[in-house]
C-alpha cells in the first residue's frame, strides 16, 4: 500500500515532495512480458541514474538487466526511457557506488546489513556483505533528457 501512494504522488504535481531521491520505474519481464511499477531510490552518477536494489536475493525484477534491457521511470514527474543494466558486483564500480550512497546517508548501511564507518569505510568483508545482497543498476537516459542534474 505504501508503495501505491508513493507512487501516486511522484506522478502528481506534488511529485517535487519526494522526486529529489525517489522515482518509479517500470520493468518489463524478458520472459513473461508483464509490467512491473514501484518506486525506488535513486542517486546519480556521471549523468547516469543509479539505483541500488537492497535485500537483492529476495527480489527478482532486477534479473531482467543482466544484460542491457529498457527501462521506463517517472522521474521529476515526467515518464522518461532509458536503457538499464546491472553492475558488476565485482567491480571497483560497485563498491564504490555504495560507499559514496552510505557517505551521504549513513543510516543505509543498515538497510545494506552492514557496518559503515566515514572515517574507515568498508572493510572487505563489509564489502562481500554488499556483493551478496546489494545490486546496482545503471540507467542511461537521452542526453538531452531535461530531467537530468545541473
Amino acid at each position: 500500500m505504501v508503495n501505491s501512494v508513493v507512487s501516486a504522488i511522484l506522478q502528481s504535481p506534488l511529485h517535487w515532495l519526494l522526486s529529489g531521491g525517489l522515482a518509479e520505474i517500470r520493468v518489463r519481464g524478458r520472459r513473461s512480458g508483464k509490467l512491473f511499477s514501484f518506486p525506488v531510490g535513486y542517486q546519480w552518477d556521471e549523468g547516469d541514474l543509479v539505483i541500488l536494489v537492497s535485500h537483492a536475493p529476495a527480489k527478482r525484477w532486477w534479473r531482467n538487466y543482466d544484460s542491457e534491457w529498457p527501462m521506463e521511470l517517472v522521474l521529476r514527474g515526467r515518464v522518461v526511457e532509458g536503457s538499464a543494466q546491472r553492475i558488476a558486483p565485482d567491480s571497483e564500480e560497485f563498491v564504490r557506488l555504495c560507499t559514496e550512497t552510505m557517505r551521504r546517508v549513513p543510516g543505509l548501511s543498515r538497510v545494506f546489513g552492514v557496518r559503515y564507518s566515514r572515517r574507515h569505510g568498508l572493510t572487505d568483508a563489509e564489502s562481500a556483505r554488499l556483493r551478496q545482497s546489494v545490486v546496482a543498476i545503471r540507467v542511461r537516459l537521452p542526453s538531452r533528457s531535461p530531467h537530468l542534474p545541473g
